[in-house]
């Protein structure tokens, strides 16, 4: 079973927009694998996410960034 990165929590299957994805319990993070994420980018956006302005972002992304270097829960090689 694979575990969390962050926190080393079991990580759980779910489906989202019909692409398989894992997702934390512990800490709520996601993992998506490289072809299962492109996959998810290329489906066309709902229209409240597309309502979503871009400014929001970075602010998103610096909130949940880690100052730890996390290993890939597949092959376990570090994503620092």
């Amino acid at each position: 079973m694979r575990r969390c990165p962050k926190c080393i929590t079991p990580l759980t299957r779910v489906e989202d927009s019909g692409i398989n994805l894992q997702t934390c319990g512990g800490c709520m993070g996601h993992w998506i694998d490289h072809m299962r994420l492109v996959r998810l980018v290329r489906l066309p956006l709902s229209a409240e996410a597309a309502n979503q302005p871009l400014e929001q972002l970075p602010a998103l992304v610096s909130e949940a960034d880690s100052k730890n270097i996390l290993r890939c829960p597949e092959c376990s090689v570090d994503m620092g």
